[in-house]
């Protein structure tokens, strides 16, 4: 079987990612396929259309799926089994995090951004993203980026296969190694603050694997408020906000609490 890793691009928002899923599903007809969990969310027909074409044409495919929304929409568009399951980063093994001090919003800056998300400096408050944490040392950077955007041309050179699968292994260890790099990244920053305001589902999780209380936004099409729906609203460290402004007026008081 051929698996395909989750994430929030089984619909149009990220069209890359919907291209790559598309691909291996095509190219490979005759093995068994399952789709790690995911979000659906179409707002293309022809987007959808395509999907269903290439998806509905395979033999064999398990679509699982993060939220009760999805489950419902990949019920009803695809001829496969599918399966709710929460996101894959629940099965992380983190410990508990002491917490840190005041209030840290993880703010999406891209295009899963909501429209309108207006933030003024608040005293005690640290605004940022993942993507503007700092990169690793440039040796630990470069290393498995470049291996890996280079792959063809060190295959087009390697006449021996061994060494081709040798190459492919140092890769394959190396984007491994680049993405435990993040995970740390991501735990240390959030650990840093007593309170979290996310609009950020992977911020929410990992916020609820290390015991922080948090508060949380939606995202631009409603993924973060599906999941919460799904499997976090009975969670007593995770409280839900309808805009910032009352995202921070119940991250103060969470804090007063805490100390």
């Amino acid at each position: 079987p051929i698996l395909i890793h989750g994430g929030g691009y089984f619909g149009d928002v990220w069209p890359t990612g919907l291209d790559f899923m598309l691909r291996v599903v095509a190219d490979f007809p005759e093995r068994s396929i399952v789709v790690m969990p995911q979000t659906v969310h179409f707002e293309s027909r022809a987007q959808l259309d395509r999907a269903r074409r290439v998806i509905n044409g395979h033999g064999s495919m398990t679509l699982c799926v993060r939220d009760d929304r999805s489950a419902s929409l990949a019920k009803g568009y695809f001829d496969h089994p599918v399966v709710l399951t929460p996101d894959s980063a629940v099965f992380l093994d983190l410990d508990t995090a002491e917490h840190g001090a005041g209030i840290l919003y993880l703010a999406r800056e891209d295009r899963e951004a909501p429209a309108e998300c207006p933030f003024t400096h608040r005293s005690g408050v640290t605004k940022t993203d993942w993507v503007n944490l700092p990169a690793p040392r440039m040796p630990a950077r470069a290393f498995p980026a470049v291996l890996h955007r280079t792959k063809a041309r060190l295959h087009a050179h390697v006449g021996d296969s061994d060494s081709a699968a040798w190459q492919e292994g140092i890769a394959s260890s190396s984007r491994n190694a680049l993405a435990k790099y993040r995970l740390r990244r991501g735990v240390r920053l959030l650990a840093s603050a007593e309170v979290i305001v996310t609009d950020r589902l992977h911020g929410h999780i990992l916020s609820v694997l290390l015991g922080l209380p948090h508060v949380l936004l939606d995202n631009s099409y409603g993924k973060v408020r599906t999941y919460y729906e799904t499997w976090s609203q009975n969670l007593p460290l995770v409280h839900w906000a309808s805009n910032p402004e009352e995202a921070f007026t119940m991250a103060e008081a969470l804090s007063e609490q805490a100390r």
